[in-house]
Protein backbone atom coordinates (compact mmCIF):
# COMPACT_ATOMS: atom_id res chain seq x y z
CA UNK A 1 0.00 0.00 0.00
CA UNK A 2 1.39 3.29 -1.10
CA UNK A 3 1.13 6.49 0.82
CA UNK A 4 -1.33 9.10 -0.54
CA UNK A 5 -1.26 12.61 0.89
CA UNK A 6 -4.38 14.43 2.08
CA UNK A 7 -4.46 16.91 -0.81
CA UNK A 8 -4.42 14.09 -3.34
CA UNK A 9 -7.20 12.28 -1.43
CA UNK A 10 -9.28 15.46 -1.32
CA UNK A 11 -8.89 15.99 -5.07
CA UNK A 12 -9.77 12.34 -5.66
CA UNK A 13 -12.85 12.70 -3.45
CA UNK A 14 -14.10 15.76 -5.36
CA UNK A 15 -13.31 14.11 -8.70
CA UNK A 16 -15.28 11.04 -7.60
CA UNK A 17 -18.24 13.31 -6.70
CA UNK A 18 -18.02 14.87 -10.19
CA UNK A 19 -17.68 11.42 -11.72
CA UNK A 20 -20.77 10.21 -9.81
CA UNK A 21 -22.73 13.25 -11.09
CA UNK A 22 -21.57 12.53 -14.65
CA UNK A 23 -22.64 8.90 -14.23
CA UNK A 24 -26.08 10.13 -13.13
CA UNK A 25 -26.38 12.37 -16.22
CA UNK A 26 -25.35 9.46 -18.44
CA UNK A 27 -28.04 7.38 -16.75
CA UNK A 28 -30.50 10.20 -17.48
CA UNK A 29 -29.59 9.93 -21.16
CA UNK A 30 -30.37 6.21 -20.95
CA UNK A 31 -33.68 7.07 -19.21
CA UNK A 32 -34.55 9.43 -22.05
CA UNK A 33 -33.81 6.67 -24.57
CA UNK A 34 -36.07 4.40 -22.47
CA UNK A 35 -38.92 6.91 -22.59
CA UNK A 36 -38.59 7.77 -26.27
CA UNK A 37 -37.74 4.46 -27.91
CA UNK A 38 -38.14 1.43 -25.63
CA UNK A 39 -41.71 0.23 -25.34
CA UNK A 40 -41.02 -3.16 -23.78
CA UNK A 41 -39.52 -4.17 -20.47
CA UNK A 42 -36.91 -6.23 -22.31
CA UNK A 43 -35.55 -3.15 -24.12
CA UNK A 44 -35.26 -1.30 -20.80
CA UNK A 45 -33.56 -4.32 -19.28
CA UNK A 46 -31.01 -4.51 -22.09
CA UNK A 47 -30.26 -0.77 -21.90
CA UNK A 48 -29.81 -0.99 -18.12
CA UNK A 49 -27.40 -3.90 -18.51
CA UNK A 50 -25.44 -1.94 -21.13
CA UNK A 51 -25.33 1.10 -18.81
CA UNK A 52 -24.07 -0.89 -15.85
CA UNK A 53 -21.42 -2.68 -17.89
CA UNK A 54 -20.15 0.64 -19.24
CA UNK A 55 -20.22 2.28 -15.80
CA UNK A 56 -18.47 -0.69 -14.16
CA UNK A 57 -15.63 -0.47 -16.68
CA UNK A 58 -15.34 3.32 -16.46
CA UNK A 59 -15.55 3.33 -12.64
CA UNK A 60 -12.91 0.64 -12.42
CA UNK A 61 -10.69 2.66 -14.76
CA UNK A 62 -11.25 5.82 -12.69
CA UNK A 63 -10.39 4.07 -9.44
CA UNK A 64 -7.39 2.40 -11.05
CA UNK A 65 -6.01 5.72 -12.25
CA UNK A 66 -6.78 7.82 -9.17
CA UNK A 67 -6.24 5.30 -6.36
CA UNK A 68 -3.57 3.11 -7.87
CA UNK A 69 -5.88 0.10 -8.06
CA UNK A 70 -6.81 0.21 -4.38
CA UNK A 71 -10.42 0.34 -3.35
CA UNK A 72 -10.85 3.45 -1.23
CA UNK A 73 -14.03 3.97 0.76
CA UNK A 74 -13.90 7.75 0.35
CA UNK A 75 -13.77 7.38 -3.47
CA UNK A 76 -16.75 5.00 -3.48
CA UNK A 77 -18.60 7.32 -1.09
CA UNK A 78 -17.80 10.25 -3.39
CA UNK A 79 -19.16 8.35 -6.41
CA UNK A 80 -22.36 7.44 -4.59
CA UNK A 81 -22.87 10.90 -3.09
CA UNK A 82 -22.23 12.58 -6.46
CA UNK A 83 -24.79 10.30 -8.10
CA UNK A 84 -27.40 10.95 -5.37
CA UNK A 85 -26.82 14.72 -5.27
CA UNK A 86 -27.12 14.96 -9.05
CA UNK A 87 -30.16 12.67 -9.06
CA UNK A 88 -32.10 15.02 -6.80
CA UNK A 89 -30.78 18.37 -8.06
CA UNK A 90 -29.55 18.44 -11.66
CA UNK A 91 -31.30 15.35 -12.98
CA UNK A 92 -34.90 16.71 -12.87
CA UNK A 93 -33.81 19.92 -14.59
CA UNK A 94 -31.78 17.99 -17.15
CA UNK A 95 -34.67 15.59 -17.84
CA UNK A 96 -37.20 18.40 -18.30
CA UNK A 97 -34.81 20.31 -20.57
CA UNK A 98 -33.94 17.32 -22.74
CA UNK A 99 -37.58 16.17 -22.96
CA UNK A 100 -38.63 19.69 -24.07
CA UNK A 101 -35.86 19.68 -26.68
CA UNK A 102 -37.00 16.22 -27.83
CA UNK A 103 -40.59 17.48 -27.99
CA UNK A 104 -39.53 20.50 -30.07
CA UNK A 105 -37.53 18.27 -32.39
CA UNK A 106 -40.53 15.92 -32.65
CA UNK A 107 -42.77 18.88 -33.57
CA UNK A 108 -40.30 20.03 -36.21
CA UNK A 109 -40.06 16.53 -37.63
CA UNK A 110 -43.86 16.23 -37.57
CA UNK A 111 -44.18 19.59 -39.31
CA UNK A 112 -41.73 18.48 -41.98
CA UNK A 113 -43.29 15.00 -42.19
CA UNK A 114 -46.82 16.26 -43.05
CA UNK A 115 -45.89 17.79 -46.44
CA UNK A 116 -43.69 14.80 -47.17
CA UNK A 117 -46.59 12.40 -46.46
CA UNK A 118 -48.90 14.52 -48.61
CA UNK A 119 -46.34 14.59 -51.40
CA UNK A 120 -45.78 10.85 -51.03
CA UNK A 121 -49.50 10.11 -51.31
CA UNK A 122 -49.84 12.37 -54.37
CA UNK A 123 -46.85 10.71 -55.99
CA UNK A 124 -48.33 7.28 -55.18
CA UNK A 125 -51.65 8.20 -56.82
CA UNK A 126 -49.95 9.66 -59.87
CA UNK A 127 -47.62 6.68 -60.17
CA UNK A 128 -50.61 4.28 -60.02
CA UNK A 129 -52.31 6.20 -62.82
CA UNK A 130 -49.11 6.29 -64.86
CA UNK A 131 -48.62 2.58 -64.25
CA UNK A 132 -52.13 1.82 -65.48
CA UNK A 133 -51.55 3.95 -68.57
CA UNK A 134 -48.23 2.23 -69.21
CA UNK A 135 -49.85 -1.19 -68.89
CA UNK A 136 -52.52 -0.21 -71.40
CA UNK A 137 -49.85 1.21 -73.68
CA UNK A 138 -47.82 -1.98 -73.33
CA UNK A 139 -50.84 -4.06 -74.27
CA UNK A 140 -51.47 -1.86 -77.29
CA UNK A 141 -47.84 -1.99 -78.35
CA UNK A 142 -47.28 -5.64 -77.55
CA UNK A 143 -47.85 -6.98 -81.05
CA UNK A 144 -49.35 -4.13 -83.03
CA UNK A 145 -48.62 -5.60 -86.48
CA UNK A 146 -50.01 -8.98 -85.60
CA UNK A 147 -53.21 -7.48 -84.27
CA UNK A 148 -53.63 -5.31 -87.36
CA UNK A 149 -52.93 -8.26 -89.65
CA UNK A 150 -55.41 -10.38 -87.82
CA UNK A 151 -58.07 -7.71 -88.20
CA UNK A 152 -57.27 -7.29 -91.89
CA UNK A 153 -56.92 -11.03 -92.28
CA UNK A 154 -60.37 -11.56 -90.77
CA UNK A 155 -61.85 -9.10 -93.23
CA UNK A 156 -59.95 -10.70 -96.09
CA UNK A 157 -61.11 -14.17 -95.04
CA UNK A 158 -64.70 -13.01 -94.91
CA UNK A 159 -64.41 -11.55 -98.41
CA UNK A 160 -62.62 -14.67 -99.70
CA UNK A 161 -65.22 -16.86 -98.07
CA UNK A 162 -68.01 -14.86 -99.71
CA UNK A 163 -66.23 -15.12 -103.07
CA UNK A 164 -65.82 -18.90 -102.65
CA UNK A 165 -69.45 -19.26 -101.68
CA UNK A 166 -70.50 -17.22 -104.68
CA UNK A 167 -68.30 -19.35 -106.99
CA UNK A 168 -69.63 -22.52 -105.46
CA UNK A 169 -73.18 -21.34 -105.86
CA UNK A 170 -72.43 -20.30 -109.43
CA UNK A 171 -70.67 -23.64 -110.04
CA UNK A 172 -73.59 -25.53 -108.58
CA UNK A 173 -76.01 -23.48 -110.63
CA UNK A 174 -74.03 -23.99 -113.86
CA UNK A 175 -73.71 -27.72 -113.16
CA UNK A 176 -77.41 -27.88 -112.45
CA UNK A 177 -78.12 -25.88 -115.63
CA UNK A 178 -75.95 -27.92 -117.84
Amino acid sequence: MGHINVAYQTITFFLSIAFGAAACLVYDVFRIVHKLFCRSWFGVFVLDIIYWIIMAFVTFSFLLLRCGGEVRAFALFGLLSGFIICRFTLSPIFMVFVMKVAEIIGCIIGFIRKPIRLLKSKIAKISKKVLKMLKKLALCLKNPLKQRVSVVYNYCNIEKFKKKENRRKKGNQSAADG
